[in-house]
């Protein structure tokens, strides 16, 4: 058996039976739109809304990893791996593994954005990756980490929960169909799979390896929100600066971003 099973069966991983199955049907909260759009342009800032599964980490439970992952990571030495930071788990029954460049991402988008976390997983499991991602808590508080608990719709995430001005929101997930709603939002971001899951998709685990920090994911989405942001904020600083930015969106921003840079591809 996998050393980094525990003898207990208490999952609580992002679909254990303690989470809630079916998303709550939440009053709308209410909404200034107007102050937060004030405090983030004064700031020079756009939100930016993060998925965690497949986008900034790979999670499993540990009773259904392949052997050969066990393997591999007992070779490795993973259990110490734990101790030093590089794999954590979740009630002794989920592994998680941050996407290389992870932390480095949010130091550096957080000079751009606000963040929100939206994950289907369950609250539970949301707090403890974010209290991996962020354990100082520079970036994330409480009131903007969303679940699946959360969902107005089971399995599909919306802009209203998150209650910000969605002219100023960009999302990243490895998911585009969770976002249906807000498809102008999103920086699709292509699924990190660091163990071995799925027969048509071939693990970090498999190749011996891992995602790349300075050529990875983590780090063209970067460039990309860099652009978008320096695109946005293009005004002097002696312009009226509130009045102007309150009616640019960030959606006609982030479409002519990608056409001028396909085009310098071509």
């Amino acid at each position: 058996p996998c050393d980094f099973h525990n003898k207990n069966n208490d999952n609580e991983g992002p679909n254990s039976t303690l989470t809630v199955d079916k998303c709550t049907q939440n009053e709308q909260i209410p909404y200034f739109p107007d102050e937060k759009l004030k405090t983030l342009i004064t700031q020079k800032k756009l939100h930016l809304v993060l998925d965690l599964d497949h986008t900034l980490v790979h999670s499993i439970p540990i009773s259904n990893m392949a052997e050969d992952d066990c393997q591999y990571l007992r070779r490795l030495n993973g259990r110490n791996w734990i101790k030093k930071g590089k794999l954590h788990k979740f009630e002794d029954e989920l592994l998680i593994k941050l996407r290389p460049y992870a932390h480095a991402f949010l130091e550096n988008a957080s000079t751009m954005f606000d963040f929100s976390i939206f994950t289907l997983g369950s609250k539970p499991y949301a707090k403890r990756v974010v209290e991996i991602l962020d354990p100082k808590g520079l970036y994330f508080s409480t009131s903007n980490v969303f679940s699946k608990e959360d969902c107005k719709t089971p399995r599909i995430k919306g802009l209203d929960v998150v209650n910000q001005d969605e002219k100023i929101v960009l999302v990243v997930d490895d998911k585009k169909k969770v976002w249906i709603n807000h498809p102008k939002n999103l920086i699709k971001i292509n699924r990190y799979e660091y163990f071995h899951e799925t027969r048509s998709r071939t693990s970090w685990t498999q190749r011996r390896s891992d995602e790349s920090e300075e050529y990875g994911e983590l780090a063209r989405v970067l460039d990309e929100l860099k652009k978008i942001h320096c695109a946005f904020f293009d005004l002097e600083e002696d312009t009226d600066q509130f009045d102007y930015y309150k009616c640019r969106d960030v959606r006609d921003v982030f479409e002519d971003v990608r056409r001028k840079f396909s085009c310098l591809k071509c």
